[in-house]
């Protein structure tokens, strides 16, 4: 979704901007405690295939290839592959979050200035 802050924004256009960012912060938070809890599942699914992998392959006779053997295993495989795309989902998420904060900041510092505009050309008729 593209989201622009108007140039010069009416007191309207603020308030709309304002909600629709705070909207979306909401909404994209949910997504990223959703993808944060994927992550974490499948970080858990890893461990134990690579747990069994390596109990499979424990009869080798080093570390180097025990471990070697069990990463070569079509579920421990599956079990990565998995992981790194939820991981990609977390983090694409999170840098949507982040862009949708800053453009939060950035409205609220643009009716701030519009607020002291205001509260200065009133001053100017007192």
């Amino acid at each position: 979704m593209t989201f622009t802050i108007p140039a010069n924004p009416t007191p309207h256009e603020m308030n709309r901007c304002l909600v629709t960012c705070a909207n979306n912060i909401s909404m994209v938070q949910q997504k990223v405690c959703e993808y944060k809890a994927n992550v974490a599942f499948k970080q858990t699914a890893y461990k134990r295939a690579m747990a069994k992998a390596l109990v499979i392959h424990q009869d080798k006779k080093n570390a180097t290839l025990i471990k070697a053997m069990a990463e070569l295993e079509p579920f421990v495989i599956n079990a990565i592959d998995e992981l790194d795309q939820a991981t990609a989902l977390y983090t694409v998420a999170q840098g949507e979050l982040e862009g949708w904060e800053a453009q939060f900041v950035a409205l609220r510092k643009i009716a701030e200035i519009k607020r002291m505009e205001i509260q200065g050309k009133l001053d100017k008729y007192e």
